[in-house]
């Protein structure tokens, strides 16, 4: 820039104004010399100016010149560089500085175009800088009184950044001086996206010419918001700033060459990177203030209440922190203080931070968290040695993590306070830990409580550490220690410490075997002692460690001792745990524990020892020896859960015992070949009680010895009783194969009494038995067999056997293929029986009686009977009853359901009646039977329920009665309850008599059944009827029926009456009652009453009995009537066109209501009286009138004319006299089958009315 041509531009002002002063009467006229004024102007800067006017007055003493409109033109002829107004008061310095030296200097909304080129240089108002500056300007302005500018607008345009412009506006500044001080102020605003209004004030002592060290002054700058990035087009930042804002306020300080600098930050939404190849660090705030000294051999850094929270939640809290640095010559000294340091967030910024490789190495591998509080650290460098250093602070939740042979820790609270020459560690922990991986394999501690003191001093001889107090409380231990230890940089160290352990957790022990202790042990340790607790331990460990574990007592000593309580011991894989133990245990260079007592699954033991001999051997032995006596059960558990139980192939599996043993026990186990196990026991039966099956009773009185070793079990004489008589037992092992022998006398009795079996309880005596069990790989092969001699049997066809006979019974069980067995029962030649299991599950069984085909049904369990004879009626006396189980319920086993049940034999023989050539098929489903029934009397399927009553439904296309089977019935107990039914019969016989169609519809309600459709009907006739019988203790049956015939001689004939009755209709309806089941008539308290009618039909000649009695009024003799002669009375048959009469029963006697009537062309009966329905006799007066009709008499008027002449004119007129004359009284007696008829007289009641009421 030409400075020179503003220097003389001032000084051409001041000029003037020295001819204003001399020439005061020229002031006012000042305008007049514009032109001249621009000239030399221009003259002077070496651009053209231009003036819009020019003023002159006088400012109390000073001379004033103002100049408005001040326009500076560049090469093209346009403004770079615009005044709205100068303002300039001379001051009277001027006259002895031989200088213009101005009171006040201002300029008034100045517009100012500043531009760097391409090459580097500035160009101000289009006026390029010079290369070589030019002090005098700059002394000039310092010398000026005040300056001001007013609104100034200033364009930055930065060609070389290729940045877009720039533009201050609202610019203001104020510079004040007065010799060496000077004191400015500036504002500016810039782009609102880019900053609000910056502040810049500030004071500076000293002069051009003087030196840097010199200046003293301060600086402020405030901003209350920035874009930092948004600057980033014309600012150069020391780091990458892509984002940020916030505000900021700086002080800074220089005198005597010594600077300070401090600023307060408040910024937010920052990502900042520290270095090339680092992450960025987002932060959504950063707040504090930061301040930096220096000095020519010193610097400071400091930090006041500086916090910072990061977008992925790292917070710093606020934090105060100094630095001091000092270099003198080749010594370096250094002092660090904080009041808080989180180590946790160090260490997770640290990514971001510009640290060496090392140290960032280092914060990776100890990964540090925590807090450091009252932190006090100086250090002295003499060179790069550390001549001196000294700490002081206090921790909480401090941890670090364990790297190689350096510990790690964490929750660790306490102070520290150490130097060069020693130092003291205070520990006052809670929830905390510790890790020693150069001590412990599993090197991880933890603490519920940690408190320590500890001490050290240093020397060149090495360093000596007192353990003065150490107390821990933890999962695994709570006990105190105190020792010493020595290291003097000659091998691990020595070492003298003591500890107790008032408590210790057994299943813990092998996490604090040291890496001495091989790793075989060490795991059987963490597998083997599994629960419990110790108390009154101790540990002694001294001695050169070197030499540890201390095998020869001279050089040191390792002993740990306590007492287990409730410990638990997993002495080898496979085997059952000791339990309970109470023992010494001992630790050195192996293990020995000693068991005082204890149990293993129930079983106590004593005088057990687990023992290591040694940690430290190529083949480390555990030796277990030991004896237990307890419950057999018990026993049987720890066979079946050792690796005894693959040898004997799970002999004792399923076993149950009562009654307890003596077990004694020896195993040799190497630890490194636990396969390779050694073991030799045996268990002592002391009167217990064996299960040894599922279904079987319990062994009694079992006595004997059973023999164990790893590879081979023996018996050679147990015996005990079952099944009500003794036993003997035998057991061997060879090649893998178990085999037992077991024989003995069973009492059916006993058999019965314990499986309940219907039928069997009917058997009597005893018998001997044999089985041969087989076990091999899993699978056990069993025979039983036995000739059932000394047994009687009583039960009806096959089953039936006297005590002498014999009658082989065979049970075989095998395996034919993997997953299945196979059960074959065989009862001599009488029944056979296979059922198949599969999978665990049984699938599908038979069993056949007789000749019956024994094939395997598909699935379930099917029975099949195939005799010559069934004799149901015997088998009655044997099978249950319905109170002891209904029929119909679906049998299962185990899982095996019953599916079907098949009887096929030529004759079955129920009821007391035979039936031929049967085949029922039952099936059942669900809590339901399905019957298929087929014989040569009947057809049809039938549904049986047997919930509540049970029910029975079905349809029978043929049934076919007899009387024998209806007395057979009658002859059997009475029931006390019937099912539910409902039943149709589509063809009913009684014996040879078709009966027709039959439905029949009845259940039961409130403890009565109901019959509620009762039909029987066929071409000639139809029965209907309802009921009720109600049970109980005072059982009672009501009936009502109604009985119609379409055809009353058809209907007899159809029933067995041939040619009772031609033709006719009838009906009989009636209602009865009697106590008792509706199956059983109780003629002592059966009571009613009936109604019968009848028309248009004729007795025939009936046969004695009841036909008898119908004989008596079947006059078909009226010729001989006429002459008297009734000798013929019984000799054919009566036509009839009416019968009708009412009938009441009581006490089982029926007796007739005003007569039983029966009207017919040729006579009139009327019979009363009473007959025993259950003695089947009768008292009867029947009274016979003829009807001699007009007929008659004509008839006789064949034989004599006269008479009959007379006779018809005496029967008009006198009202049938001749039906009175000829009328008869009878009266029969007897029984039904052979009834006595007597003449009892004359009738001479009252003839009864005629159809029309006439008499």
């Amino acid at each position: 820039m030409r400075f020179a041509g503003w220097a003389a531009f001032a000084g051409w002002l001041l000029f003037v104004a020295l001819v204003l002063v001399l020439r005061f009467a020229m002031l006012p006229a000042i305008a007049d010399y514009r032109d001249e004024i621009e000239t030399a102007a221009s003259k002077a800067i070496g651009q053209e100016v231009r003036i819009g006017r020019i003023e002159a007055y006088w400012r109390g003493l000073n001379p004033e010149l103002v100049l408005d409109d001040i326009s500076l033109l560049d090469a093209a002829g346009q403004p770079a560089f615009t005044l709205s107004r100068v303002d300039a008061v001379l001051s009277w310095h001027s006259l002895w500085r031989l200088r213009p030296v101005l009171a006040l200097l201002s300029f008034e909304q100045p517009v100012l175009h500043i531009r760097r080129g391409t090459d580097g240089r500035f160009s101000i108002a289009g006026m390029r800088s010079s290369d070589d500056s030019d002090p005098a300007f700059s002394e000039w302005v310092l010398e000026q009184k005040r300056i001001r500018i007013h609104d100034a607008t200033i364009v930055w345009e930065d060609e070389l950044r290729q940045a877009p412009p720039l533009i201050l506006e609202d610019l203001q500044l104020a510079l004040d001086n007065s010799g060496r001080r000077h004191r400015f102020g500036l504002s500016a605003v810039p782009p609102a996206e880019l900053a609000a209004r910056i502040e810049l004030r500030g004071e500076v002592h000293g002069d051009l010419n003087d030196a840097l060290d010199s200046f003293s002054g301060q600086l402020y700058v405030e901003l209350d918001y920035a874009d930092l990035a948004g600057w980033k087009p014309w600012i150069d930042y020391p780091v990458d700033l892509p984002r940020g804002r916030g505000a900021l306020r700086l002080w800074g300080d220089l005198e005597d060459g010594a600077g300070r600098l401090t600023t307060d930050l408040a910024l937010e939404a920052l990502r900042i990177r520290l270095g090339d190849k680092l992450p960025a660090l987002d932060l959504t705030s950063l707040r504090g203030r930061l301040s930096g000294e220096y000095k020519a051999d010193a610097w400071t850094l400091a930090a006041r209440q500086l916090e910072l929270l990061t977008t992925d939640g790292i917070r710093l809290v606020p934090t105060d922190f100094q630095l001091d640095w000092r270099q003198a010559d080749a010594a370096v000294n250094g002092n660090v203080r904080a009041n808080l340091l989180d180590l946790d967030v160090l260490a997770r910024l640290a990514a971001h931070l510009p640290l060496d490789a090392r140290s960032r190495q280092l914060l990776q591998a100890y990964a540090p968290q925590g807090q450091i509080a009252e932190l006090k650290a100086s250090w002295g460098l003499q060179g790069e040695a550390l001549s001196r250093y000294a700490l002081a602070a206090k921790f909480s939740g401090l941890g670090v993590r364990a790297e190689s042979y350096f510990p790690g820790a964490s929750g660790l609270a306490g102070s520290i306070d150490l130097s060069e020459k020693g130092g003291r560690l205070l520990i006052d922990a809670g929830a905390s830990g510790l890790s020693l991986p150069a001590v412990f394999p599993e090197p991880d501690i933890a603490f519920d409580a940690l408190k320590a003191s500890i001490g050290w001093t240093s020397s060149s001889e090495g360093v000596d550490i007192a353990i003065e107090r150490v107390g821990f409380s933890g999962p695994d231990a709570t006990g105190q220690a105190h020792g010493s230890y020595r290291y003097t940089g000659d091998g691990p160290g020595v070492i003298d410490l003591q500890a107790s352990i008032e408590r210790a957790n057994g299943n813990a022990v092998w996490r604090y075997m040291p890496h001495a202790v091989n790793a075989d042990a060490r795991d059987w340790l963490r597998r083997g002692i599994t629960g419990g607790t110790a108390h009154e331990g101790k540990l002694v460990l001294k001695g050169n460690l070197r030499d540890f574990p201390f095998r020869d007592p001279s050089t040191g000593k390792f002993l740990v001792t306590a007492k287990a309580r409730d410990a638990r011991v997993d002495y080898a894989a496979g085997w059952p745990t000791i339990e309970g133990i109470a023992a010494d245990m001992s630790f050195d260079y192996g293990m020995r524990i000693k068991a005082s007592a204890g149990t293993i699954l129930g079983a106590s033991i004593k005088d057990v020892s687990v023992v290591i001999p040694d940690f430290d051997v190529n083949d480390e032995m555990l030796l277990v020896r030991g004896a237990a006596e307890g419950p057999t059960g018990e026993f049987l558990s720890f066979i079946e859960r050792s690796p005894v139980a693959e040898t004997i192939d799970h002999f004792t599996e399923g076993m149950r015992a009562v009654g307890n043993g003596r077990l004694d026990l020896e195993l040799d186990i190497p630890l490194r070949r636990p396969l390779e196990t050694r073991m030799r026991g045996n268990y002592h039966f002391r009167d217990n009680q064996l299960h040894l099956v599922d279904g079987l009773p319990m062994i009694a009185q079992v006595n004997g010895r059973l023999d164990l070793t790893d590879t081979s079990v023996a018996a050679s004489d147990i015996t005990g009783r079952g099944f009500g008589g003794p036993l003997r037992v035998k057991v061997g092992s060879a090649g893998g194969k178990v085999a037992v022998t077991a024989t003995g006398t069973a009492s059916i009795a006993e058999v019965s009494r314990h499986f309940g079996w219907p039928l069997v309880n009917h058997l009597t005596g005893s018998t001997p038995w044999k089985a041969d069990i087989a076990i091999q790989k899993r699978n056990a092969d069993v025979v039983v067999t036995s000739d059932l001699l000394g047994i009687t049997s009583p039960l009806p066809d096959v089953l039936n056997k006297s005590a002498t006979s014999r009658l082989p019974l065979r049970v075989e069980r095998s395996a034919p293929a993997a997953g299945t067995e196979q059960y074959r029962i065989t009862l001599g030649n009488v029944a056979r029986g296979l059922v198949l299991r599969r999978d665990g599950k049984w699938s599908q069984g038979v069993f056949a009686v007789g000749d019956a085909d024994a094939s395997l049904p598909d699935k379930g369990l099917v029975v099949r009977v195939a005799m010559p004879r069934i004799d149901a009626d015997a088998w009655r006396n044997y099978l249950p009853g319905e109170a002891q189980g209904a029929p119909g319920v679906a049998a299962e086993s185990d899982g095996l359901a019953l599916t079907q049940v098949q009887l096929k034999t030529p004759v079955l023989h129920l009821f007391g009646r035979d039936y031929s050539e049967v085949e029922v098929v039952l099936a059942p489903q669900a809590a339901d039977w399905q019957i298929a029934l087929k014989t040569r009397e009947a057809d049809g399927e039938l549904l049986w329920r047997g919930a509540d009553d049970g029910w029975i439904e079905g349809r029978f296309r043929r049934l076919h009665l007899t009387q024998a089977a209806a007395a057979g019935q009658a002859s059997s107990s009475v029931i006390d309850s019937l099912p539910g039914m409902s039943l149709v019969v589509d063809d009913l016989w009684l014996d040879k008599k078709a009966l027709g169609r039959l439905e029949l519809r009845a259940r039961n309600l409130r403890g009565s059944w109901l019959l509620e459709k009762l039909n029987l009907r066929n071409s000639d006739g139809e029965l209907s009827g309802s009921g009720r019988w109600t049970r109980g203790a005072r059982q009672r049956t009501d009936l009502d029926f109604e009985l119609l015939a379409r055809d009353s001689g058809k209907l007899l004939t159809r029933l067995g009456y041939d040619d009772a009755v031609r033709q006719g209709k009838a009906r009989l309806a009636g209602s009865l009652r009697w106590n008792g089941p509706l199956t059983e008539i109780h003629y002592p308290s059966l009571t009613g009453e009936l109604a019968v009618k009848a028309e248009k039909g004729q007795f025939n000649k009936l046969e004695p009995g009841v036909g008898r009695l119908l004989g008596l009024i079947s006059l078909q003799s009226l010729p001989r009537r006429l002459t008297l002669d009734f000798r013929d009375l019984f000799s054919d048959g009566l036509a009839f066109d009416s019968i009708e009469g009412k009938l009441s029963v009581e006490g089982g006697i029926m007796k007739t209501l005003s007569g039983l009537t029966i009207n017919g062309p040729a006579v009139q009966v009327v019979i009363d009286g009473q007959t025993d329905l259950q003695q089947e006799t009768q008292d009867l007066m029947v009274a016979v009138r003829p009807e001699v009709s007009s007929l008659a008499i004509g008839a006789a008027a064949l034989v004599n004319p006269v008479a009959g002449a007379a006779a018809l004119v005496a029967n008009t007129v006198l009202k049938s006299p001749l039906n009175q004359i000829f009328s008869y009284r009878y009266h029969v007696t007897g029984s039904w089958a052979d009834p006595m008829v007597a003449k009892a007289g004359k009738d001479e009641e009252k003839p009864p009315q005629d159809k029309d009421g006439a008499k």
